[in-house]
Protein backbone atom coordinates (compact mmCIF):
# COMPACT_ATOMS: atom_id res chain seq x y z
CA UNK A 1 0.00 0.00 0.00
CA UNK A 2 1.25 3.57 -1.09
CA UNK A 3 0.19 6.65 0.54
CA UNK A 4 -3.09 5.18 1.25
CA UNK A 5 -4.14 3.44 -2.17
CA UNK A 6 -3.20 0.14 -2.94
CA UNK A 7 -0.57 -0.88 -5.42
CA UNK A 8 -0.96 -1.55 -9.06
CA UNK A 9 -0.74 -5.29 -9.92
CA UNK A 10 1.25 -6.42 -12.83
CA UNK A 11 -1.93 -7.00 -14.82
CA UNK A 12 -2.99 -3.36 -14.39
CA UNK A 13 -5.72 -3.90 -11.65
CA UNK A 14 -5.24 -2.96 -8.14
CA UNK A 15 -5.03 -4.93 -5.23
CA UNK A 16 -8.17 -3.12 -3.64
CA UNK A 17 -10.62 -4.25 -6.35
CA UNK A 18 -9.26 -7.34 -6.51
CA UNK A 19 -9.62 -8.12 -2.72
CA UNK A 20 -13.15 -8.42 -2.58
CA UNK A 21 -13.81 -11.07 -5.13
CA UNK A 22 -11.03 -13.09 -3.93
CA UNK A 23 -11.62 -13.27 0.16
CA UNK A 24 -15.32 -14.36 -1.32
CA UNK A 25 -14.21 -17.05 -3.62
CA UNK A 26 -11.55 -18.38 -1.24
CA UNK A 27 -12.72 -21.04 -0.07
CA UNK A 28 -14.41 -19.60 2.70
CA UNK A 29 -11.48 -18.19 4.53
CA UNK A 30 -11.58 -15.13 6.63
CA UNK A 31 -8.92 -12.80 5.18
CA UNK A 32 -8.16 -12.60 8.74
CA UNK A 33 -6.95 -15.93 8.91
CA UNK A 34 -4.86 -15.66 5.68
CA UNK A 35 -3.12 -12.49 7.70
CA UNK A 36 -2.37 -14.51 10.74
CA UNK A 37 -0.86 -17.23 8.92
CA UNK A 38 1.52 -15.83 5.94
CA UNK A 39 3.98 -14.48 8.27
CA UNK A 40 4.89 -17.50 10.17
CA UNK A 41 5.14 -19.31 7.24
CA UNK A 42 8.66 -17.32 6.71
CA UNK A 43 11.69 -19.37 7.92
CA UNK A 44 12.66 -15.99 9.76
CA UNK A 45 9.68 -15.29 11.48
CA UNK A 46 9.31 -17.37 14.67
CA UNK A 47 5.95 -15.33 15.85
CA UNK A 48 3.11 -13.40 15.08
CA UNK A 49 1.73 -10.52 17.59
CA UNK A 50 -1.77 -9.82 16.54
CA UNK A 51 -3.17 -6.57 18.76
CA UNK A 52 -6.11 -7.26 20.42
CA UNK A 53 -8.92 -5.42 22.18
CA UNK A 54 -11.38 -7.64 23.50
CA UNK A 55 -11.46 -11.70 25.23
CA UNK A 56 -13.45 -11.78 22.07
CA UNK A 57 -10.82 -11.11 19.69
CA UNK A 58 -8.83 -12.95 21.26
CA UNK A 59 -10.55 -16.43 20.58
CA UNK A 60 -10.78 -15.13 17.03
CA UNK A 61 -7.21 -14.97 16.71
CA UNK A 62 -7.12 -18.32 18.34
CA UNK A 63 -9.54 -19.66 15.82
CA UNK A 64 -7.86 -18.12 12.33
CA UNK A 65 -4.66 -19.34 13.40
CA UNK A 66 -5.67 -22.92 13.72
CA UNK A 67 -8.09 -22.79 10.95
CA UNK A 68 -6.77 -24.95 8.21
CA UNK A 69 -6.23 -22.69 4.91
CA UNK A 70 -6.18 -24.76 1.56
CA UNK A 71 -2.97 -24.23 -0.62
CA UNK A 72 -4.94 -23.45 -3.80
CA UNK A 73 -6.05 -20.17 -1.51
CA UNK A 74 -2.58 -19.34 -1.71
CA UNK A 75 -2.11 -20.11 -5.06
CA UNK A 76 -4.61 -17.66 -6.30
CA UNK A 77 -3.32 -15.19 -4.06
CA UNK A 78 -0.16 -15.26 -6.18
CA UNK A 79 -1.96 -15.84 -9.11
CA UNK A 80 -4.09 -12.64 -8.60
CA UNK A 81 -0.46 -10.46 -7.41
CA UNK A 82 -1.74 -10.16 -3.70
CA UNK A 83 1.50 -12.11 -3.21
CA UNK A 84 5.06 -12.56 -4.51
CA UNK A 85 5.24 -15.58 -6.41
CA UNK A 86 8.18 -16.16 -4.49
CA UNK A 87 7.14 -15.75 -1.39
CA UNK A 88 6.52 -18.89 1.21
CA UNK A 89 3.13 -19.83 2.17
CA UNK A 90 1.99 -22.04 5.22
CA UNK A 91 0.97 -25.04 3.40
CA UNK A 92 4.07 -25.23 1.10
CA UNK A 93 6.38 -24.13 3.93
CA UNK A 94 5.16 -27.42 5.59
CA UNK A 95 4.91 -29.60 2.57
CA UNK A 96 9.57 -28.51 1.91
CA UNK A 97 9.77 -29.64 5.87
CA UNK A 98 8.35 -32.98 5.15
Amino acid sequence: MKNGSFAKTGSGHTQGNLRKPLVSCADGVPIAAAALQFPIAHPCIATVIPGMRSPQEVEENVENMNREIPIDVWRLFKEADLLDKRAPTPLEHEHARI
